[in-house]
């Protein structure tokens, strides 16, 4: 889009209705940014941004959809999987027929890798590669170290507390593995079983790393969302544990969807991020047959209903497009910002701590007192960790892990990706280019700082 001023007013269309909201005029135009080949008449081209209305370019309402995929999670373990934290009493019983909905809270992981491949993607875009990294570990291990100390406190004196965990990781050796967030790695149990979703986020970023080393395009982000699920699937039937440990077949659909509909948020619908969409939604609904329903059955001893899954899976999908594609972008309700700053340590905490809390509660206390008091110690814990030490020592982390791998010796850094290489497929050829990321007289998304998607 062609934005032109003429005796200092804007002349021209304007995106209303769409995502940008507020525009930013900048003249002369910045250093690295393109000139554009054609003048109005008595007017002058101008390098154009376009931001969010949040101020920040976040869309807030996925913070929403993060904290509800936590609780999602959080439900399923505490009122429908098998555990021995109600005593006696079956949860799935206990809970009926609570217990026959919230068991597809299963399925809250795959809404947080969804909502991952879209945000990641975007934080990753016009970034280089210690920047990218810096930011993840800044993100992901304070609050998660926290959490391991807390949760091997809390087994070593309650071993019974986890049906199928193995001890050994409460061990000082398996509590220092843990805490690299790569145990399984080294063939480490995790403390907590729902530190298994972490691997599979790190290795997600290890392809995104090569990715912005090589150059984000929107070519490769294509071919990335369709070779890696296809190629994924079709190698399961080799039956290699290799093929399930590098290419994630079982969650890359949801990644990749994610991906794409972060490239139809950056530049609209087009026919092949459409297909691809299509392609991977087929995959997803594919796995609500023969593997999530299983699962939960599995998990829970609750017949699941696959169509059920498949049309959460849909749901997903369109809850995302829906967020980045309408008037919703623009909600800037701040409250939902530090509801998703409370998911990551929620999510971390709830499963082990959660259980030995409802042990200690219940039966002395009805059991709806019982979830209630426990949701509630959660949910000002998991603040605790945001005030006490997300806030303070996430920046200092971050900051020393960049300066540690921008001016290590021999440290290689890709610059970041400007708008002409989004549309023309080729890697930006100087830094300043994506800097600024836009070509003049057209409105491209400003630079975004989001949270990462926590799991």
């Amino acid at each position: 889009m062609r934005l032109v001023v003429m005796d200092g007013r804007w002349r021209g269309p304007r995106p209303l209705g769409s995502r940008f909201d507020l525009l930013e005029c900048r003249w002369p135009p910045s250093a690295g940014a393109r000139l554009g080949s054609s003048r109005t008449k008595g007017g002058s081209v101008v390098e154009v941004r376009a931001n969010q209305v949040t101020g920040h370019g976040r869309l807030r309402l996925l913070d929403a959809m993060r904290l509800i995929a936590a609780l999602s999670v959080v439900l399923f373990h505490y009122t429908s999987r098998v555990n021995v934290a109600w005593g006696n009493d079956a949860p799935q019983v206990l809970w009926a027929p609570l217990s026959t909905v919230t068991s597809y809270g299963l399925m809250g992981v795959d809404f947080f890798f969804l909502i991952s491949g879209f945000v990641v993607l975007m934080s990753a875009w016009g970034a280089d590669l210690p920047k990218f990294v810096a930011s993840r570990v800044g993100r992901l291990y304070p609050a998660y170290w926290v959490a391991v100390i807390l949760t091997a406190t809390v087994l070593f004196f309650n071993r019974g507390l986890w049906i199928g965990g193995s001890w050994d990781s409460v061990r000082p050796f398996g509590v220092l593995i843990n805490l690299t967030m790569m145990q399984e790695a080294f063939g480490v149990p995790h403390v907590d079983g729902v530190y298994w979703s972490l691997w599979a986020e790190l290795k997600f970023y290890v392809i995104l790393g090569v990715f912005l080393m090589v150059g984000i395009t929107r070519q490769r982000v294509l071919l990335l969302a369709i070779a890696w699920p296809v190629v994924g699937s079709l190698l399961t039937v080799l039956g290699l544990p290799i093929v399930n440990d590098l290419l994630m077949p079982r969650y890359a659909p949801f990644f990749a969807a994610g991906m794409i509909l972060y490239l139809i948020f950056r530049e609209g619908w087009t026919l092949v991020s459409g297909l691809a969409l299509l392609l991977n939604w087929t995959l997803m609904v594919r796995i609500a047959y023969v593997d999530v329903v299983q699962r939960i059955t599995e998990q829970t001893s609750i017949p699941a209903n696959p169509t059920v899954i498949a049309a959460l899976f849909t749901a997903f999908i369109a809850i995302i497009a829906l967020i980045s594609q309408t008037r919703l972008a623009s909600i800037s309700w701040r409250w939902l910002t530090l509801a998703g700053s409370l998911t990551y340590p929620i999510y971390l905490l709830h499963m082990v701590i959660g259980w030995w809390a409802i042990s200690m509660l219940y039966p002395a206390l009805p059991k709806t007192v019982v979830l209630a008091i426990v949701l509630g110690g959660l949910f000002l814990v998991a603040y605790l960790i945001h005030r006490l030490v997300e806030r303070p020592l996430g920046p200092i982390l971050r900051r020393r892990v960049e300066a540690g791998l921008r001016y290590a010796p021999g440290s290689v850094t890709s610059p970041p990706r400007s708008a002409e290489s989004v549309r023309s497929g080729t890697p930006a050829s100087h830094p300043l280019s994506a800097a600024k990321g836009a070509d003049l007289g057209h409105v491209l998304p400003a630079e975004r700082a989001v949270e990462p998607t926590r799991v």
